[in-house]
């Protein structure tokens, strides 16, 4: 969407919630349309989860003896295992990103370890604020970003409350970076409408 003419990129290392590694990219994309993007990414598969799983499902399974089962149900099992593992990679998230275009609004941007991409865009006059807030989520307090939508009958008002980067969960400090660099988008395009007005 964003012309990528000259773009200059920052990356670091950064941890979710569970202190997992996360790869977060600022990427400016052409410093006259006041184009930012970030990016979150994670690692896609776990080779060390994948190993520990396998060998406690081993063990169970030669310690309830499948091997002297029907071999009918053999299949069947590993037929239902198939389709969880099928529809478990089909719904794993691998990144996230929040494109800023100052002028026109906000585009999330969900990528799944299929390639299987879901984006959905929020127009700037639809935009009440931007805000890191902090929510109850599986017994623990995290912060988090989200987008505050205008009510449209009652400008004044909210009427819808976005996360962002629901599935790669940040931790503070780089929602920080993010929240900082969102708000300097769009205060710096709101002084420049009303200069040209």
């Amino acid at each position: 969407m964003c012309q990528q003419k000259r773009s200059n990129t920052m990356e670091r290392q950064t941890q979710d919630i569970y202190g997992n590694t996360l790869n977060f990219y600022a990427i400016t994309h052409d410093h006259l349309t006041d184009c930012k993007e970030y990016v979150i990414s994670k690692e896609a598969f776990s080779f060390k989860r994948w190993l520990i799983f396998m060998t406690i499902f081993s063990s169970l399974a030669f310690y309830c003896e499948f091997y002297n089962t029907d071999a009918n149900f053999l299949g069947v099992f590993l037929f239902i295992l198939c389709v969880v593992l099928v529809l478990k990679l089909h719904l794993k998230v691998k990144q996230e990103s929040l494109l800023v275009i100052a002028s026109l609004g906000l585009q999330l941007t969900t990528t799944f370890v299929t390639g299987r991409k879901e984006s959905q865009f929020i127009f700037n006059q639809n935009i009440y604020d931007v805000v890191i807030n902090e929510g109850m989520y599986m017994h623990r307090i995290i912060f988090y970003l989200a987008v505050l939508l205008r009510d449209i009958k009652e400008p004044l008002k909210i009427s819808h409350i976005i996360p962002l980067f629901q599935h790669t969960f940040p931790r503070l400090d780089c929602l920080e970076k993010i929240y900082n660099g969102v708000q300097n988008a769009f205060q710096n395009t709101h002084y420049k409408s009303k200069i040209w007005k």
